[in-house]
């Protein structure tokens, strides 16, 4: 039997960035509500690499968009997709999470950063 060589090796080399991941804390308003505010988990390695850039019109004002792949290792976080991470002076707000061939060793993150 011929087994399937794995086409997505990676690495601890290839985590050569640095991101600081942000977990949402809901803190009281005082009125009866909740607001949403971001504390720092820590900072992971990471390999960031940019996806695709974009724009659009919002308000009448053209906004434009980075996006970013992030691959992170799982161990090391119990990330979820209402997080933000900040990587570059920029923060980013997670859009989608994969784990890499389900293998539970490393997920990929896509997310985006609007700019003016």
């Amino acid at each position: 039997m011929k087994l399937r060589k794995r086409t997505t090796q990676i690495t601890s080399g290839y985590l050569k960035d640095r991101c600081t991941l942000l977990e949402p804390t809901s803190t009281a308003n005082g009125r009866g509500g909740f607001t949403v505010t971001y504390a720092s988990y820590g900072d992971v390695w990471c390999m960031a690499e940019p996806a695709s850039n974009a724009r659009e019109l919002v308000d009448g004002r053209l906004t434009f968009y980075d996006a970013f792949h992030f691959t992170i290792r799982v161990s090391e976080v119990p990330i979820l997709a209402n997080w933000h991470i900040t990587f570059g002076g920029r923060t980013y707000t997670i859009h989608t999470i994969d784990n890499i061939e389900n293998r539970f060793q490393y997920y990929k993150i896509l997310a985006y950063s609007a700019k003016l």
